[in-house]
């Protein structure tokens, strides 16, 4: 928070020396929208385009200052806007897209996923929330394609797998699901869901020590949070109930009715 705060002081003192310099608006209105400050990322964004109309940037984070005051509609259309000037982004697509899937028009979501793919092939993200959008609308095997295209540009990233794991899950193949979902909890050891759904992947396929000793381990990255170890615990209860631990398993499901 110090840097946005320095950035912003600077910001705020460029602006005094030149007030109709349309990217230092843009700029600051990028500083309040990562502090969390729509109201002003508002206005900044709104004195931006007042002096630049035609800017596709400037369209971006007005809509993106919409989208963080709650307005969809105003957000989908400023989006669209920055499309019509800015066709070539694919940054551009990608943010459209968001913003429709954030509103449940997954089709057009998808478009402009897709869109975004065409323009940069090799970007993980865009694969993955197409991936997402082809998954909400039932079409599992093209999403799995889109996960697998975003995990071989990025293997790295521990959401790809993630994904790809859920989605191998709903499609019925539950040993690669098993090993999507190991591959998340190893790049991202200290995320309870991804260690959650790891040790139920494994449950699946009848690695039952493995489940265990996984879904243990989340119990203490959850550290008691009643929304995430009421699951867990559940989870482990049917663990041990296929292990024939059935006064330990009682135990589990009892901890997490009490939760």
């Amino acid at each position: 928070m110090g840097n946005l705060e320095d950035a912003l002081r600077y910001l705020q003192q460029a602006i005094t020396l030149k007030e109709d310099f349309a990217d230092t608006y843009n700029e600051l209105a990028q500083v309040y929208d990562r502090m969390n400050r729509p109201d002003e990322a508002l206005v900044a964004s709104q004195k931006a385009m007042a002096l630049a109309p035609a800017h596709g940037e400037y369209h971006r984070s007005l809509g993106r200052a919409y989208k963080g005051l709650g307005q969809v509609e105003a957000t989908v259309e400023e989006l669209r806007r920055a499309v019509s000037v800015q066709p070539g982004s694919a940054d551009a697509h990608f943010e459209l897209g968001l913003a429709f899937q954030s509103s449940g028009q997954v089709e057009a979501a998808l478009a402009e996923y897709r869109e975004a793919i065409t323009l940069t092939p090799r970007m993980a993200v865009y694969r993955r929330n197409a991936g997402v959008a082809l998954r909400d609308l039932g079409r599992h095997r093209e999403a799995v394609e889109q996960f697998r295209d975003a995990v071989r540009l990025a293997p790295d990233d521990a959401e790809s797998n993630y994904q790809l794991g859920l989605t191998l899950l709903a499609a019925g193949q539950h040993g690669d699901a098993a090993e999507a979902h190991r591959q998340a909890a190893r790049l991202a050891p200290e995320n309870v869901q991804y260690t959650f759904h790891a040790g139920h992947s494994f449950r699946l396929v009848g690695r039952l020590n493995e489940a265990e000793s996984t879904l243990r381990h989340a119990l203490i990255l959850a550290n008691g949070l009643a929304s995430e170890t009421a699951a867990l615990r559940d989870e482990l209860g049917t663990v041990l109930t296929l292990q024939g631990r059935y006064h330990e398993a009682l135990r589990e499901y009892e901890e997490a009715l009490a939760l």
